[in-house]
């Protein structure tokens, strides 16, 4: 209570509900809110003040001066989004959270990832032929294979996803969102 007491309005309100909803959030996510916590408080108040310095030069009604937000932080933080965006603050809050992450992703010793993160879409489930380009904007930023043999792909990819997930068993760190027909194929893994 002591930290959240020296932070900004702005700010205060978006951690607490953090805080609020810790218990019902995933592994990550409870380490990210315990990592921003131990490095507000390991700040000086002086460094604490410069990393949240964009925070407090938004401008808020005096009547939210000092206000109590630990009872209702989601109302509160509503208020403040309808707030920012009214009064043309919106893109200064999204600077001042940038900023931010920014000190704190560079100062935080994050766990590494077990794995590069993978992502495989497998589009167009029937489909014989298409010339219609699938996301090309996108070819810079991964690998494009256009001479697959489709036969059993489906299920060499969800073996390869299986036998990542054991390989690398963090809790809620692998996801199956199937879209169209469930697959049977592999009862490994667990369908979203």
């Amino acid at each position: 209570m002591p930290l959240l007491r020296t932070l900004p309005s702005a700010f205060t309100p978006l951690l607490l509900q953090q805080i609020e909803e810790y218990d019902w959030r995933f592994p990550a996510e409870r380490s990210e809110i315990t990592g921003q916590l131990a490095f507000l408080e390991a700040l000086t108040p002086e460094q604490r003040r410069v990393a949240l310095a964009g925070f407090a030069r938004l401008r808020l009604p005096a009547h939210w001066t000092g206000r109590q937000v630990a009872s209702a932080p989601g109302e509160y933080a509503e208020e403040l989004s309808s707030y920012l965006w009214a009064t043309h603050q919106m893109d200064a809050f999204r600077e001042a959270s940038s900023a931010f992450m920014a000190s704190y992703s560079g100062t935080a010793s994050d766990r590494e990832l077990a794995a590069h993160r993978l992502g495989i879409a497998v589009i167009g489930q029937g489909v014989e032929q298409s010339s219609y380009p699938l996301f090309p904007k996108l070819y810079r930023h991964g690998t494009y294979f256009n001479n697959v043999v489709p036969a059993n792909g489906l299920r060499i990819l969800l073996e390869a996803v299986v036998a990542r997930s054991m390989a690398h068993q963090d809790a809620f760190a692998h996801w199956y969102v199937e879209g169209a027909y469930p697959s049977k194929a592999l009862p490994q893994l667990r369908l979203f």
